[in-house]
């Protein structure tokens, strides 16, 4: 008998409980800014979105809602691109600032 309990326990602690793992996949557009100074922000429609360069000093992509936006190239709280664009699906949309950080 008890080399029955034993092999059932074995069996038992063997045997695993399912997992379930949930993947959400972001598909909202992304804004991407080159040529921006270390230190700009990217604002959306009045809003800061963030950084427009990581920490490495690379541009990186800021998600943002689908639809027309209005955004500005922001450094040191000046404007130094303007532009108005629309993004939609998982779309990457790259924006160069102008050379000299001048209006576009």
């Amino acid at each position: 008998m008890r080399k029955f309990l034993i092999a059932v326990s074995l069996c038992l602690s063997a045997c695993g409980h399912p997992t379930e793992q949930v993947r959400t996949l972001d598909e909202r557009p992304s804004i991407l800014v080159n040529g921006a100074p270390a230190g700009a922000v990217l604002q959306v429609d009045g809003l800061i979105a963030g950084a427009v360069n990581g920490a490495s000093g690379a541009p990186q992509a800021i998600r943002v809602e689908p639809g027309t936006h209005t955004i500005d190239v922001l450094n040191n709280g000046a404007s130094i691109m303007h532009d108005r664009l629309f993004v939609s699906g998982g779309v990457i949309t790259t924006v160069t600032v102008p050379s000299g950080g001048g209006k576009k």
